[in-house]
């Protein structure tokens, strides 16, 4: 009986814990969305960190969502090659979750890259 009430809690915390780091990295790149035209290098910094964190715990969306905004930092940044990639990487992920907004900002910005390759 403790050793099955000792398992559940485990488990309840682990769940937890890995909503609470998702929100974290959900907010980390709210901070982004906006800033890659002004500062991309922080935008790149800031997707990074997401998505080491989000790597960590196997959050999918955040991997998707970092790419993203890592790819929008790259491409203010005019490093339109690095941004495709990113943003390629992002779409895909986005398309495995049958994430249609997702999809749709990262072909945005893909296509954008493409003009200016």
């Amino acid at each position: 009986m403790y050793l099955k009430l000792l398992s559940t809690l485990f488990v309840v915390t682990g769940f937890l814990f890995a909503n609470g780091q998702k929100a974290a990295i959900d907010s980390l790149l709210e901070t982004t969305s906006d800033l890659y035209r002004k500062q991309p290098a922080k935008t790149i910094n800031i997707a990074d960190s997401a998505l080491v964190l989000s790597k960590t715990i196997n959050y999918t969306l955040g991997i998707a969502a970092s790419y993203l905004e890592r790819g929008k930092g790259h491409y203010g940044s005019r490093n339109y090659s690095l941004a495709f990639e990113d943003l390629d990487k992002a779409n895909a992920l986005f398309k495995e979750l049958n994430d249609d907004v997702g999809q749709g900002l990262s072909l945005k910005f893909k296509g954008s890259c493409f003009e200016r390759i």
